[in-house]
């Protein structure tokens, strides 16, 4: 048999019992509570029983350590800064979009990158799904690109993942793009 407590975090020297069908209850006595004195109550159960208890309980508190860091106004924040990175792409704003969007790590790339495209003519971008990292500070946009190169007027589709990072002090961040836009290829 273990006891297992609930709500028992003081010490009283004064106690009740309780017997019931399957469990013996002790409960403490500390401060008044519909006109009985109680702190909390513990609980004579199966050994097996605290264990499993224990476990459950353990769980339920990762679960709740686990819970986003960040609120609705930080995805739509997100969703804004892509729509506006993929609309700068979208009508060859290429150096505005690096210079606005990209992370530094990955800002001279981006702008190389932007000098090769400029036979590119991306007709239509779409998001097609959004996963956020449950940390808060990551999140990856999957957006298909409809696009032609020039001389050619043959329309070809590609799949972009955008890897983004929410960057900055807690109050001031910003979601700025951690992946330079994908390599468009001629037939």
């Amino acid at each position: 048999m273990s006891l297992l407590c609930y709500h028992a975090s003081h010490y009283s020297s004064s106690f009740r019992k309780e017997r019931t069908d399957k469990e013996e209850t002790m409960r403490i006595a500390f401060g008044k509570v519909n006109g009985e004195s109680w702190l909390g109550e513990c609980r004579l159960v199966p050994s097996g029983c605290g264990v499993v208890v224990v476990l459950v309980a353990g769980l339920l508190l990762a679960g709740c350590a686990s819970t986003p860091q960040w609120g609705p106004d930080d995805r739509e924040k997100l969703v804004t800064a892509s729509n506006d990175y993929n609309s700068m792409l979208r009508w060859k704003d290429v150096d505005k979009a690096c210079v606005t969007f990209a992370e530094e790590s990955v800002k001279g790339k981006c702008l190389d990158r932007a000098l090769t495209i400029k036979d590119v003519q991306i007709t239509d971008i779409r998001t097609r799904d959004i996963d956020f990292r449950i940390d808060g500070v990551e999140a990856t946009v999957h957006a298909e690109i409809e696009y032609y190169l020039l001389p050619s007027t043959t329309v070809r589709k590609i799949q972009d993942s955008q890897k983004w990072g929410y960057i900055g002090p807690k109050d001031k961040r910003t979601w700025f793009i951690k992946s330079p836009f994908p390599n468009f290829e001629s037939p």
